[in-house]
């Protein structure tokens, strides 16, 4: 029996097994690639639509910001604005990798496990300013709603009440509630 055959045995090494662990390495890399034909199809709709979403945000979100009954409704719209633009700047920033290094730059991707930030290496590299520009107005914007819908939330007083105990959640004035002494209240020790 030659050294080989140990091997396979040892290892339940097989013609299929074999197969079977080719395909499970493949599996990302088809995601990456088929990531890339989807994303080269649904970007421009998805610019289309990141357009549209920034004028909501700028004529709806904001001015029902300042209505106390409609500031719930607006910061959480924000946040959930902020997740369309993470998807956004996500495909963007393949198509982009994809555009300037091609296939190194999906190894880049699996060693740094950060698509943006390989992107930004990638422009800053090439000297692609157009490109890192997109991608650090994205990041910003990204941020940016997730921050003010949060800032709103933090101002609203129904969902404020949310975060303390039933005492504290009765009082009208926020300037009572961030005063009051949680430590010492013995409700939150029972």
């Amino acid at each position: 029996m030659s050294k080989f055959q140990i091997f396979q045995r040892f290892f339940f090494l097989n013609n299929t097994s074999i197969v079977i662990f080719v395909a499970i390495l493949a599996v990302p890399f088809l995601l990456l690639f088929g990531g890339i034909a989807l994303a080269d199809k649904i970007l421009p709709l998805l610019d289309a639509v990141s357009s549209v979403l920034a004028f909501i945000i700028v004529f709806v979100l904001l001015p029902a910001s300042f209505f106390e009954k409609t500031r719930i409704f607006s910061g959480i719209s924000l946040m959930f604005l902020s997740y369309f633009y993470v998807a956004f700047l996500f495909l963007y920033s393949i198509l982009v990798i994809f555009y300037l290094w091609g296939g190194w730059g999906f190894l880049a991707i699996f060693f740094l496990q950060a698509v943006s930030i390989v992107a930004i290496i990638l422009t800053l590299i090439t000297g692609e300013w157009q490109f890192l520009l997109s991608i650090m107005s994205f990041i910003i914007l990204r941020y940016g709603t997730r921050v003010l819908g949060l800032y709103v939330l933090s101002k609203a007083k129904e969902y404020k009440g949310a975060f303390y105990s039933k005492k504290h959640s009765e009082k009208k004035d926020t300037k009572e509630i961030l005063e009051a002494e949680v430590i010492e209240d013995p409700e939150l020790f029972k």
